[in-house]
């Protein structure tokens, strides 16, 4: 069974829509990027992640972890139900997203082939040779991606979990994907195009701005 087989589009969940709503930072913007890497990876806790290296037309290079499923002990699910509406996490809906506007596939339908790549290891505090499960159809792919930079806790690990330590931090979030050829959403992609992207609509909105997550 493919360690993706889970993580299927499903009917009966309501999915995102089109909403305005590192290693130097990129300021807030939509940026075409291609894909080095795209490797699972997994938490303490059990979360499942997708974790994307890529590099920007100007040979920058960002990196960014999508959660796709919350942890073991929450049932790792990539859904959450509120007000007895399912929907899918935001890190999964990123990588559901990635799948379908580079390979053109589910997630759960991807070839993963174990690869060895440099990685950061937290027990050597360095990047070393790594062997992950690469995502060899998102390799090479270009893609859109919609970058926004973001004031958020710092936080700690303690006995009871993780805690703010009452400071702030910057870092970059990728809150939305697009299409390289013709700038599309996923939602845009379903229903047969639009006459005007909502990709513009989303670099006025973002541009350039800090949003402040920091409580």
């Amino acid at each position: 069974m493919s360690k993706l087989a889970g993580l299927t589009l499903e009917n009966d969940i309501q999915e995102a829509a089109d909403n305005l709503g590192g290693f130097s930072l990129f300021d807030s913007n939509a940026y075409l990027m291609k894909l080095e890497a795209a490797y699972l990876g997994t938490a303490d806790s059990g979360a499942k992640s997708l974790n994307i290296i890529a590099k920007s037309s100007d040979n920058r290079e960002f990196r960014q972890t999508f959660w796709m499923t919350s942890g073991t002990a929450k049932g790792g699910k990539h859904y959450y139900e509120r007000d007895g509406v399912k929907h899918y996490l935001p890190g999964f809906q990123m990588a559901s997203d990635l799948a379908l506007l580079t390979a053109g596939k589910e997630l759960s339908e991807l070839d993963v082939e174990e690869r060895v790549i440099k990685i950061f290891n937290k027990d050597l505090k360095k990047n070393a040779p790594t062997p992950v499960d690469m995502l060899v159809d998102l390799v090479g792919q270009e893609v859109y991606l919609g970058i926004v930079k973001q004031t958020v806790d710092k936080t700690e690990k303690t006995d009871a979990g993780y805690v703010n330590t009452g400071e702030v931090r910057v870092i970059n979030d990728v809150v939305k994907i697009f299409r390289a050829d013709d700038m599309l959403t996923v939602a845009e992609v379903r229903s047969g195009g639009a006459d005007t992207p909502f990709f513009h609509n989303w670099v006025e909105r973002f541009k350039d701005t800090v949003q402040n997550k920091a409580k």
